[in-house]
């Protein structure tokens, strides 16, 4: 049960309340009430909060309960920001959406990948399971693939008869077009 009380601040600090340092308060201050004693023969409840912002009869009316951010309010404070009830639904069905849209997102690129790999002469028969981390290493696989291939093709179509000797060094020029810079 939720015990909500106004109180003189002097009381209120006596009672057990905690206070959010350098808070300003009035003289009497809404004190909230929460939980059964910490220790055995305690009075005090095992949260007690000067203006805690509550507005429910019972901790079991919240329901649903999920952590979305923390923060440091000042030394040794920390702020918990927190969805509940039917928002926190919303909130995982949200992060479904985005899940799925980027699996989408990976497996088209996957796709041309394969597309691109396979113009190049490679083959790609590889089975990817349909989650983000494997799809985005087999990515990085197949550009590391494309990219090996690019350069392996561009060397061997090169001959001897289009080296040129300047200075004692053998010197083989050639213009590679839609060939990236890296590679």
């Amino acid at each position: 049960e939720v015990i909500t009380r106004v109180l003189p601040l002097d009381e209120a600090r006596e009672s057990g309340a905690r206070a959010l340092f350098g808070e300003k308060y009035d003289d009497e201050v809404r004190v909230v009430s929460m939980g059964t004693p910490r220790t055995p023969g305690s009075n005090i409840a095992y949260s007690v909060e000067l203006c805690g912002g509550t507005h429910v009869k019972r901790t079991g009316d919240i329901g649903k309960f999920k952590i979305v951010g923390e923060s440091a309010v000042s030394a040794g404070i920390r702020r918990v920001t927190a969805l509940t009830g039917a928002r926190v639904d919303e909130y995982f069905a949200s992060q479904t959406q985005e899940r799925q849209e980027k699996i989408a997102k990976l497996k088209d690129d996957v796709t041309k990948l394969r597309t691109e790999f396979e113009t190049l002469g490679g083959k790609d028969s590889i089975a990817v399971n349909d989650n983000e981390d494997d799809l985005a290493a087999h990515i990085k696989t197949l550009q590391k693939q494309i990219s090996e291939l690019r350069r392996t093709n561009a060397t061997q179509s090169a001959s001897a008869d289009e080296e040129k000797d300047i200075g004692g060094v053998k010197f083989l020029s050639r213009v590679l077009p839609g060939f990236p810079a890296k590679d």
